[in-house]
C-alpha cells in the first residue's frame, strides 16, 4: 500500500465520508475507557450541522491515502464564546475540531503534520499566535498526548495543574482547553508535511509576499465561523465536536 497521501479542502459531498471516520474512532475510542464520540451529541442532525458549518464558514481539510481517508480537521478563527472567555478570544487563534486520524495510520504522526501544517496556514493567513483545542472532559489519554506535543491546559487546577473543565459533561462533554503558542515553521511550508497538496488547497494559500510576517500585524480571518448560541440548560447524551 502507497504511503503518499493528499491534502484537499473538504466539500458537501465528503459529509458522510467524515461522519465515518468519526464513527470508527469512536468505536476504538470505546475500548480505551472512554466515552469520547460513542455517539453524535447532542445527536446526529447538530453534529452534521457542525460537520457542515465547517465546511461552509470554516475549512475542513482532508487527507487521502490512495483515495481513502485517513484524516481530518475543521479550522477556523473564531472560537466559541460558551468555552472561551472574552479576554482569550481577543488573541487570534486558530481553533480546531473534528481532529480524526484513522487507526491504519496509527504510528505515522499523521495528526501532528497535519495539526503544525494547519496552524502554520493560519499564521501566515491572520497572524494566528496560538492553537487552540478543545478536548472531551473525560479523555485523559487525549490531555496527555496533547500536553506531550506541546500544547498546555488553559485554567488548570492552581494546586494540581490538572484541567478543569469549563463546563459540565452533561452540558458539553468537550470542554478541557488547551492551547500552543505557533512558532514560526520550516522555510519550505507549505512542502514541509510531505503531503501532495491539491490544486484548490494551493489556491488558496496565504500570498507568498504575506509569508513569514509579524504575528502581531494580524487581520481577520476571511473563513471564521459564526457565533455560536450560548448553550441552554438541556442534558445532551454524549459526544464533542
Amino acid at each position: 500500500m502507497s504511503s503518499a497521501k493528499t491534502l484537499r479542502l473538504a466539500t458537501e459531498h465528503d459529509v458522510a465520508a467524515i461522519t465515518g471516520l468519526i464513527d470508527r474512532t469512536g468505536r476504538w475510542l470505546r475500548t480505551k475507557g472512554t466515552d469520547q464520540w460513542a455517539r453524535p451529541w447532542p445527536d446526529a442532525a447538530a453534529r452534521a450541522a457542525r460537520i457542515r458549518a465547517g465546511l461552509v464558514h470554516g475549512r475542513t481539510l482532508l487527507v487521502e491515502r490512495g483515495g481513502e481517508l485517513v484524516g481530518t480537521v475543521s479550522m477556523t478563527s473564531r472560537g466559541d464564546p460558551s468555552l472561551w472567555r472574552p479576554h482569550e478570544l481577543l488573541r487570534p487563534a486558530l481553533y480546531l475540531h473534528r481532529l480524526a486520524v484513522d487507526r491504519s495510520e496509527a504510528g505515522s504522526a499523521l495528526g501532528v503534520r497535519l495539526l503544525d501544517w494547519t496552524t502554520e496556514w493560519a499564521r501566515l493567513e491572520y497572524g494566528a499566535e496560538c492553537v487552540r483545542i478543545d478536548v472531551w472532559n473525560d479523555n485523559a489519554a487525549l490531555h496527555a498526548y496533547y500536553t506531550r506535543i506541546g500544547f498546555t491546559f488553559v485554567d488548570p487546577d492552581p494546586v494540581t495543574r490538572q484541567p478543569r473543565p469549563r463546563l459540565d459533561k452533561r452540558v458539553r462533554p468537550s470542554s478541557v482547553l488547551l492551547e500552543r503558542r505557533i512558532a514560526a515553521a520550516s522555510a519550505d511550508w507549505p512542502s514541509s508535511a510531505a503531503f501532495t497538496l491539491t490544486p484548490t488547497i494551493r489556491t488558496s494559500l496565504p500570498h507568498p509576499a504575506l509569508r513569514f510576517r509579524s504575528p502581531l500585524r494580524h487581520r481577520p480571518s476571511p473563513w471564521s465561523l459564526p457565533t455560536p448560541p450560548a448553550p441552554n440548560n438541556t442534558t445532551p447524551p454524549t459526544l464533542t465536536h
